[in-house]
């Protein structure tokens, strides 16, 4: 279902609900987290890679 959302707002969504489905690209269902993520990229928001010291 939370997939199904985020498809949806790859369409409809603005700013504000790509900050909602920011906090879904940790998430552990790989479907969610590549849905946030292309979800993200469409509205041309680039994710940034942790640095690790």
């Amino acid at each position: 279902m939370i997939r199904t959302a985020i498809q949806v707002l790859i369409v409809v969504g603005d700013e504000k609900d790509m900050q909602v489905v920011q906090h879904f690209v940790d998430n552990e269902d790989l479907d969610i987290k590549n849905g946030a993520k292309c979800a993200l990229f469409e509205h041309g928001i680039k994710l940034t890679k942790p640095k690790y010291e």
